[in-house]
């Protein structure tokens, strides 16, 4: 016997004649290398493989623990002459990979055999690390003050004491996990940054300091910390006085969060804390009372005139740097007998948010004008109707500083502070978006006593007007969308189900125009014209999108892989020349440019770990999101109800499923989204 090696190998025959010439034969022969590319073995060093390891079965997953942050594979080949890498690092046959680092969430591990004569085959590992659940601080500080007791994680409740000089104060808090996230007083800080400066009020001032952990596991630390009075002041403090000169004054603000605040200071932390306000106690009749008006400070000092005890209405108006009185808010004056009181008024908050009427999310970018609305009350006023309102810039109120026309920005967000006894309308516009006209607004609704939004008029009496309101997306184009595959008789729709080769001809067959050319008759061996798929082969053979096998079969039933869905797609729709591709497990697949051609036009994606996985069968919920992409209908969200028992509104692929399955009207705005209306 002749030992043969893997490649060629040369024997020779040399013929002796009887007269001793001689004559060589020469014989090559070529022994192919082993295609064994099978693994016999494949462990990792924490958690299990799942389904238990079979050497046909390419895909697995590993669920451990958070406090795990790095695995090590081991694979073990089932021919000795391949070899195994294991994230593209070689590895020895039996031994452990070095070990390989995890982050929370999904972590892709790809193990490649390649057999002794080339041919690859790749195993992944999707290693599932479980989020973190530590919501610890490991340090908290204060640009003022020293917290007590001495901060320690597990420790939630701090007080801390600053003089009456301290005005304000930044806290800086590190998690003790990296991917933990924190607020200060509802406001997100980088881990170790110091927050933006907290103004303190005399007496108590509670912060809060929420830890998420990566799981959303939350932990609250509360700061309370107290600025002392200042002493000898000689005068009226900020919401404190009254008319005896021996009472003192409480006050509550509310709206704008937990914990809005309690002095008159913070009436207008959302406008600007420099601005003064004006103040009018009315009587029963709500009328004004035959006193002076009480001027409030910047600081919130004032001082409440004599009153007999009793419960009164109270008007707060801004004024403007310049003077001018603009409108506010309406509060409830309390006097006991005492002389103390009590003033509850609801925070200045004159902001609103322009929304996408079909998306709800907020707008940028939208100019926004208001204007004086015709009528007797602005013409008697002596203001110019269908004018641009001249408002007065308010410098510290952010992000437009109350100028008119403004921008919406900052999570769409605008806002005036515009004169009391006034009729207004505002015009919104922004490429790609419908005029907004706030005249032909025809909302009812009352803001305050004195306020309210009616008949697309924005009428503000003493109190502000707050308008939050939605913007449409001009059509491009609308029309109506037949469905290009259909459920099954039992009312399920399958979305996990394999495709067949008859249901992509099926489809095919529906999208295509009725005039595309004559279908032509096949004569494949496994295929009668009772087949229920016949008609729809027949024309997408016709076509040349569908062919059959070399051995003449066309196997209607056999489930289509990702790499023949490339196939059609690239056919259907003539897709230009293309041999480049970023997958890594393409190589020279029989199928490579018609997916290079696919991906390079966008209509195919590929996996996490930069695999198309040419060879998998795909789904039918996987089928229509691709064909919704070839076809353009780029639908965002249905609100109808499922057609099928297998597939609720919350499954991942519903609003595709629904676009391809059910006849609709769709209206087509400019930036290509689809909108999905139930005829």
């Amino acid at each position: 016997n002749q030992h043969l090696d893997v490649g060629s190998n040369t024997i020779t025959v040399v013929v002796t004649a009887a007269d001793h010439s001689t004559k060589t034969y020469t014989l090559t022969v070529i022994r192919a290398g082993s295609s064994n590319n099978d693994l016999s073995n494949l462990t990792v060093s924490a958690g299990t493989l799942d389904p238990v390891f079979a050497a046909k079965t390419v895909s697995y997953t590993v669920n451990v623990g958070n406090e795990v942050t790095d695995v090590t594979v081991t694979p073990t080949v089932a021919d000795s002459t391949a070899t195994v890498t294991v994230n593209s690092k070689g590895v020895a046959s039996g031994d452990a990979s070095q070990p390989i680092a995890l982050h929370s969430g999904e972590n892709i591990i790809t193990v490649t055999v390649t057999a002794e004569n080339g041919t690859p085959k790749t195993y992944t590992i999707t290693v599932n690390r479980a989020p973190s659940g530590n919501a610890d601080l490991s340090n908290l500080q204060l640009s003022s003050g020293a917290l007590k007791p001495v901060f320690a994680s597990g420790t939630i409740a701090y007080t801390a004491t600053v003089g009456a000089s301290v005005n304000n104060l930044t806290v800086t808090p590190t998690t003790a996990d990296s991917n933990a996230t924190v607020t200060v007083n509802g406001a997100i800080v980088a881990s170790g940054q110091a927050s933006s400066e907290i103004k303190l009020k005399t007496g108590e001032n509670p912060i809060t300091v929420v830890v998420t952990a990566q799981d959303g596991t939350t932990k609250t630390y509360t700061v309370t910390v107290t600025r002392t009075p200042a002493q000898n002041n000689g005068g009226a403090t900020p919401g404190t006085g009254n008319g005896n000169g021996n009472g003192k004054v409480t006050v509550v603000v509310t709206g704008g969060g937990s914990n809005p605040g309690s002095s008159m200071e913070d009436l207008t932390k959302k406008i600007g804390s420099t601005l003064n306000m004006s103040a009018t106690i009315l009587g029963t009749d709500g009328k004004p009372l035959n006193l002076p008006a009480i001027p409030i400070d910047s600081k919130g000092t004032f001082q409440l005139p004599n009153v007999p005890a009793g419960t009164y209405s109270m008007v707060l108006n801004v004024v403007a740097p310049n003077g001018e009185k603009l409108a506010g808010q309406k509060a409830t004056l309390t006097i006991d007998g005492s002389g103390s009181a009590t003033i509850q008024i609801q925070l200045i908050d004159p902001f609103g948010v322009v929304r996408d009427s079909i998306t709800h999310q907020p707008i940028d970018g939208v100019k926004t004008t208001l204007y004086w609305a015709d009528t007797q009350l602005n013409r008697d006023k002596g203001r110019t109707p269908n004018t641009p309102v001249p408002l007065p810039e308010l410098p510290d109120m952010a992000p437009n500083q109350n100028h008119n026309p403004q921008t919406t920005r900052d999570g769409g967000q605008y806002g005036w502070m515009v004169y009391p006894d006034a009729d207004y309308y505002m015009i919104s516009e922004k490429d790609g978006y419908l005029l907004y006209d706030s005249r032909q607004d025809l909302r009812d609704e009352a803001q305050g006593d004195t306020s309210y939004i009616r008949n697309g008029l924005i009428h503000v009496g003493q109190t502000i007007v707050q308008m939050n309101y939605d913007m449409t997306q001009a059509s491009a184009a609308s029309g109506v969308h037949k469905p290009y595959i259909y459920g099954y008789p039992d009312g399920t729709f399958g979305p996990d189900q394999h495709l067949t080769r008859a249901e992509l001809a099926a489809i095919l067959a529906r999208l295509l125009p009725d005039d595309a050319g004559k279908s032509a008759t096949p004569n494949f061996t496994d295929l009668q014209t009772s087949h229920w798929a016949y008609s729809s082969i027949a024309k997408v053979f016709g076509q040349k999108i569908m062919i059959g096998n070399p051995d003449g079969s066309f196997r209607p039933d056999a489930e289509v892989t990702r790499a023949e869905m490339a196939v059609v797609i690239a056919k259907l729709k003539q897709l230009p020349t293309a041999l480049d591709t970023n997958f890594s497990d393409i190589g020279s697949h029989w199928a490579r440019q018609f997916i290079a051609q696919a991906e390079l036009a966008g209509f195919v994606t590929g996996y996490p770990d930069q695999t198309y996985r040419p060879d998998q069968a795909i789904t039918r919920a996987e089928t229509v999101v691709i064909m919704n992409r070839v076809l353009g209908r780029h639908v965002q969200h249905v609100d109808a109800p499922s057609l099928w028992s297998d597939v609720s509104p919350d499954f991942w692929g519903y609003a595709e499923i629904m676009e391809a399955a059910q006849e609709h009207d769709y209206q087509l705005l400019q930036d290509g989204t689809e909108v999905w209306k139930q005829n």
